[in-house]
């Protein structure tokens, strides 16, 4: 019985140890109560020291707002602090900035929706270790929530990686720069509806400024890309994004989407890339839209490749090293009112491709060819410009294609050459002005069949037409006028006045040549 007493004795010391242990401050941890977020220091085997004295550091400065803004927390100065947004809340920054005091941590990581952070400054400190690449948590933000969080002027200089967005939703930045990265700018993967505004991803030492992976419904407006090594955006199984009103250059690649159908880039400058300034890769239904693209280093301005159901329209593309527009291995492709000049060596280049409209085109002082198709069929040419190239147009090896309603112009030796080809169509065109030296021609079949030439005008041209096959030049019932053969002094007479030559054209099978421009043709 005497033992009873000496065990509660043992029970209440124990229990007041423990009461009074936990009645302690931790020293180690930081909490701003007003806004509900941890502010927590690295974890660290070793003793933690004693906090630095007031006057060693920049002082933190948490103002209180009015009571309608309970959950804002204003920070000012130096805060050498990682920051943890576990619950919702507001930070609003005046001339405040975050360095990470352990940087194998995010600056800032949010895992909860009802987060916004304005007005910040991220900067990173390399300390020993921390060049590594690949070393966890080397970013200036992580966000892992579903939304809404509002992340909005904020600033990252330096670190390994800027921000990462994953397994996300209905996150929105606006006003970000991120600049000198190791690594990317901006990496989003597993997310949706993330929209970035006003913003800047710039400086990469080694990698991209915005890459999106298995990510769709989200919309970049006003979002420059620039001086990286590798993409300016890369896209990787992500689908229905919006691309507007920004600009790629500088970089590898300017855009560059892989197995990423449905996105659009519209109202965009892409130039100056080292690569191409746009290319897709199995990315069917893009869109491409009212765009500049110009001045890719050893490239083309775009390139598509196995991408299917694809519209070109309103673009601008100059001064590329390669061709303007490159596509392969792609169907169902539509290039509308696009103006290609000054690429080397074709404004457009097809190449084992079908159904491929170009409409609108102009395309002129290229360095060799203004539209070139090899190995495709379906090619149609409608209602375009086609001048001052080496060689206007130029089909090898195609079938079931059409040159209509255009104008070719001006070209030194082709207007339109046609080789080993059949079911060419060619009406209603004006081709003139190839005079580049005495062979010039304005239009050339070789080794072509099943062909046929009607409602041309031939115009100024040092040799009109050759063919050495037995292709009709005529409808079966009208041919073309030829301004060589249109007088009776030339061979040309039209006894009953239909405007049908009574003879037919000698230097190829036109037997209905016509004795006046066409007017349709004419008007233009």
């Amino acid at each position: 019985m005497k033992k009873i007493p000496e065990l509660v004795f043992i029970f209440l010391l124990i229990l007041s140890i423990w009461i009074l242990g936990s009645s302690r401050t931790c020293e180690s941890c930081h909490r701003i109560q007003e806004g509900n977020v941890s502010i927590l220091p690295p974890p660290s085997p070793e003793p933690v020291p004693e906090p630095e004295a007031p006057q060693e550091r920049e002082p933190v400065k948490v103002e209180r707002p009015p009571k309608i803004q309970e959950n804002i927390t204003v920070l000012s100065g130096v805060f050498r602090k990682n920051l943890v947004m576990d619950r919702p809340a507001k930070i609003v920054g005046k001339n405040a900035k975050i360095i990470p005091q352990d940087p194998f941590l995010p600056a800032i990581m949010i895992t909860s929706p009802g987060v916004e952070i304005y007005n910040l400054s991220l900067e990173f400190e390399n300390v020993s270790g921390t060049e590594k690449p690949g070393a966890p948590g080397l970013l200036g933000i992580y966000v892992r929530t579903r939304g809404p969080v509002v992340i909005s002027g904020i600033t990252i200089n330096g670190f390994p990686t800027g921000i990462i967005i994953n397994f996300s939703s209905d996150i929105t930045l606006s006003g970000i720069s991120v600049n000198g990265t190791e690594w990317n700018g901006l990496f989003v993967l597993h997310s949706e509806k993330i929209k970035v505004s006003d913003s800047g991803f710039t400086g990469s030492a080694k990698a991209s400024g915005v890459v999106l992976i298995d990510t769709n419904d989200s919309v970049f407006s006003a979002t420059i890309s620039s001086g990286n090594p590798g993409y300016g955006f890369y896209l990787e199984r992500s689908y229905r994004n919006t691309f507007s009103g920004g600009s790629a250059s500088k970089n590898g690649f300017g855009f560059f989407l892989v197995s990423s159908p449905e996105n659009l880039i519209k109202d965009f400058t892409v130039f100056g890339n080292r690569a191409e300034n746009i290319r897709l890769e199995e990315s069917n239904h893009t869109v491409v839209l009212n765009s500049v693209l110009y001045g890719s280093k050893e490239e083309n301005g775009i390139y598509l490749n196995e991408s299917h159901h694809t519209v070109l329209s309103g673009l601008k593309i100059y001064g590329n090293r390669w061709n303007g527009i490159y596509v392969n291995s792609s169907t169902n492709v539509t290039i509308r009112s696009c103006k290609l000049f000054g690429n080397t060596p074709s404004g457009a280049y097809i190449y084992l491709s079908s159904d491929i409209t170009l409409e609108g085109v102009e395309s002129f002082e290229n360095g060799w060819r203004g539209i070139f198709a090899e190995r495709s069929s379906g090619i149609d040419i409608t209602d375009s410009i086609i001048r001052n190239n080496p060689e206007g147009i130029y089909l090898g090896f195609v079938s079931s294609s059409s040159v209509t309603a255009s104008k070719i112009e001006s070209n030194s030796f082709y207007g339109v050459r046609v080789e080993n080809s059949s079911g060419v169509v060619i009406h209603d065109n004006i081709i003139k002005n190839t005079t580049g030296n005495q062979w010039s021609t304005g239009i050339m079949f070789s080794g072509v069949s099943s062909s046929r030439v009607y409602r041309n005008d031939f115009l100024n041209n040092s040799r009109n037409a050759l063919d050495d096959g037995a292709n009709p030049w005529d409808s079966g019932s009208e041919g073309n006028y030829w301004d060589d053969f249109d007088t009776p002094e030339e061979g040309c007479s039209d006894t009953d006045g239909n405007g049908i030559c009574d003879s037919p054209y000698p230097s190829v099978r036109d037997s209905f040549p016509l004795t006046s421009r066409i007017a349709s043709v004419n008007s233009r």
